[in-house]
């Protein structure tokens, strides 16, 4: 079923858009979603529930990515979530909006994307301390 993307982008609100930006070319699990969006949503300025847990977690977000609506843009397989056709598209178009709006925007996301589960851990422990207990620092991050 051919669609028409920008059309449908509209209908997404801010944070759906993040998680979209979130979910990289190979499978996502879902803490590295909610980790990206954390750093994502800090720098575009959307609001986001997080509280503390063994990662910053935002129920906001487990529900989202549940959400029938963004199935045309992402599925759940398994434990991950892929973007589809569709949200290939919409992430490219996604990504040169928000690189006119905030430089190097585009290269930031890709970066996020290539890390490791505890470099991506350590940044954000490192930009959002508050979302961590020393527990939870200690036994993911160290």
């Amino acid at each position: 079923m051919m669609i028409d993307v920008e059309k449908e982008l509209e209908f997404l609100d801010p944070l759906d858009q993040v998680l979209l930006l979130c979910i990289c070319s190979k499978p996502t699990t879902q803490r590295d979603i909610q980790l990206k969006a954390v750093v994502l949503s800090g720098i575009l300025g959307v609001p986001l529930d997080i509280v503390p847990y063994t990662y910053p977690y935002s129920e906001t977000i487990t529900e989202k990515l549940s959400d029938e609506r963004n199935s045309i843009f992402f599925v759940k397989k398994g434990r991950v979530y892929v973007l589809t056709a569709n949200g290939k598209i919409a992430q490219e178009i996604l990504m040169k909006k928000f690189d006119r709006e905030v430089s190097g925007f585009s290269g930031f996301v890709n970066a996020l994307h290539r890390m490791k589960k505890k470099e991506l851990l350590a940044l954000v422990r490192h930009l959002f301390p508050e979302l961590f207990t020393a527990k939870n620092v200690e036994e993911g991050v160290a």
